[in-house]
């Protein structure tokens, strides 16, 4: 009878997050997202200076970087949430992360999550989000600004 109702319960959830959760005009698919991503480094340049433009690229679209290692050279952003993204009727957030791949050739790792869950579900329940490959138009530059600001 417990199996039962979990089952229940999950797939009522599944049917509210497909219909309730339509991504807005304001919201943008993309391939990247909830995916690891290389960013390779413009050879000769040092961790110091890719630390640097990782650090000023992250803060020129996210207002807080919730873990920034200098030493491990990781990054990671708080989660951003947006009542309106996902549809009247649901909530998202994304958030980014970047890590060092290897030394040399000097490369980095980064991973833009996304995520969605029914409306009035707290940004910090964990539980209640699952992936989705939509984010606000406003972040689609940037990967590209990421990469290039790397490479060149």
């Amino acid at each position: 009878m417990i199996i039962k109702k979990v089952s229940i319960l999950m797939v009522f959830t599944l049917i509210t997050l497909a219909v309730y959760c339509q991504p807005q005009k304001n919201a943008s698919e993309v391939a990247y997202v909830n995916k690891q991503i290389s960013l390779e480094v413009k050879q000769g340049r040092t961790e110091l200076e890719a630390f640097q433009i990782i650090q000023r690229t992250m803060l020129s679209y996210f207002d807080v970087l919730e873990s920034s290692d200098k030493n491990a050279q990781y990054f990671r952003t708080a989660w951003v949430g947006s009542k309106g993204l996902a549809g009247k009727k649901g909530v998202s957030r994304i958030r980014v992360i970047i890590s060092k791949n290897s030394e040399n050739p000097l490369s980095y790792r980064m991973k833009f999550n996304a995520e969605r869950a029914p409306k009035g579900t707290a940004y910090e329940n964990d539980t209640k989000f699952e992936p989705w490959n939509f984010i606000p138009r406003k972040y689609e530059e940037f990967y590209n600004e990421m990469v290039q600001s790397l490479k060149n």
